[in-house]
C-alpha cells in the first residue's frame, strides 16, 4: 500500500527537477537583450511557477496535509492591449500523500497598466477542468478513482520585476464524491 505514494513522490519529485532545469535552461538562453525588448503579455510568453496548496476542507486536508507543493506552467494565447487583458492556458501539478488535482484552465487577466494604485497589480478568473483523485478513510471515505471536475478559479497576482511575480488563486471545482477539493494557491513566478 505504501508503495503508490513512494511512487508518486518520486516522480513528482522529478518532475520538480526537470521544470527547475528547464526554466533555468530558458532564462539562461533567452538573454538579458531578449527580455528587456519582448512584453511580458505578448502571445506565447510563458511562465513557470512554484508554491503551495492549502485545501479548503478537513477531507482534503486529512488526505494531503494542510501545506502542499505545487507546480504550474502557462502560455499566453490572447493579448488585447486595449482593453489591458490576456487570455492565458495552464496547466498544473497538485499532489500529496492521498491527494492530487491537476488543474487544466483558461484563463481571463486584466492589468493594471496604468498602476493607478502605485502597483503593478492583475486579476482574472478561469474555467476549466481538474483531474482530481482523493482517497480518504476514516468517518468520510472517498472512491479514490480519478475524476475530471469542471470548475473555476479566481486570480489575483503582484509583479515584483519584469519577470518575476507572486501569485494567489482560488481553486473551486465541482465536489468529489461529494467533498469539496478546492483551496487556495499562493505561488511565485517567472517568466521567459
Amino acid at each position: 500500500m505504501n508503495e503508490p505514494n513512494w511512487f508518486g513522490r518520486l516522480v513528482l519529485k522529478n518532475l520538480l527537477q526537470v521544470a527547475t532545469v528547464c526554466g533555468l535552461s530558458l532564462l539562461t538562453l533567452s538573454g538579458s537583450a531578449h527580455a528587456q525588448t519582448r512584453n511580458r503579455y505578448d502571445v506565447n510568453s510563458s511562465s513557470i511557477k512554484l508554491g503551495f496548496f492549502t485545501p479548503g476542507s478537513g477531507v482534503g486536508r486529512q488526505a494531503g496535509g494542510s501545506q502542499i507543493l505545487n507546480f504550474e506552467a502557462e502560455t499566453v494565447v490572447q493579448y488585447i492591449p486595449e482593453r489591458n487583458e490576456n487570455s492565458v492556458f495552464s496547466i498544473g501539478y497538485i499532489e500529496r500523500d492521498n491527494f492530487r488535482i491537476i488543474p487544466v484552465m483558461l484563463s481571463q487577466i486584466t492589468h493594471d497598466n496604468k498602476r493607478t494604485s502605485g502597483y503593478d497589480y492583475y486579476y482574472g478568473y478561469g474555467l476549466g477542468v481538474f483531474s482530481t483523485r482523493l482517497n480518504s478513510g476514516g468517518v468520510t471515505t472517498t472512491s479514490g478513482s480519478t475524476k475530471n471536475l469542471i470548475g473555476a478559479q479566481a486570480v489575483m497576482g503582484l509583479n515584483l520585476t519584469e519577470s518575476t511575480f507572486l501569485e494567489f488563486k482560488y481553486l473551486y471545482p465541482a465536489k468529489y464524491d461529494n467533498q469539496f477539493v478546492g483551496g487556495l494557491q499562493v505561488m511565485f513566478g517567472m517568466r521567459m
